[in-house]
């Protein structure tokens, strides 16, 4: 099998266990540490996370992370607006970063260059209510361009938290009953 074909096993593999998790794992924070796990297997990068946006957008927490020196489960990390993460959802789309420090389009977070990340890719997550409610990201410690199915399945891994993340806040809406 060629080293593409071998990818996209790994990449549909993670799709699929992520899909039955949601079915199956009631605890949000623990699909979101999932999902950073399996994003960080499947495309073979060095760090994932999960950011949750709040202040629409003014800054982000960390929700789920792998791969980062810091406990993501730890004290909250806040990314900047004006940074990466603020591009990336004011974009509504995918971000990607082929060399961190080249790149001229927005502030680059210390915690990536702490960590030597070079590029990444992030994702929006999109919210229950309309709009995001944070970004899916991907760092690699080597230049790397990411690849059109790269994005589409880290696409389809938001696509699987945005459902998730509103059949949370059904839950605990029912709950407060």
């Amino acid at each position: 099998m060629s080293v593409d074909g071998i990818a996209f096993v790994r990449q549909h593999g993670a799709l699929a266990e992520l899909a039955h998790a949601l079915h199956e794992v009631e605890d949000l924070d623990a699909l979101l540490m999932l999902a950073a796990r399996l994003v960080t297997s499947a495309l073979e990068v060095d760090f994932s996370e999960v950011l949750e946006a709040h202040g629409n957008g003014s800054e982000f927490r960390l929700r789920a992370g792998s791969g980062w020196r810091w406990d993501p489960q730890g004290p909250t990390r806040i990314c900047p607006q004006d940074g990466e993460s603020g591009y990336g959802l004011a974009l509504a789309g995918p971000v990607v970063v082929r060399d961190y420090r080249k790149d001229v389009r927005f502030f680059v977070s210390p915690v990536l260059l702490e960590h030597g990340v070079v590029s990444g890719l992030r994702v929006p997550i999109g919210g229950p209510h309309g709009g995001s409610w944070g970004l899916l990201g991907a760092h690699t410690r080597k230049e790397r361009g990411f690849l059109g199915r790269e994005l589409v399945f880290m696409a389809a891994v938001a696509d699987i938290l945005a459902a998730a993340i509103a059949i949370a806040e059904l839950r605990e809406a029912l709950h407060r009953g």
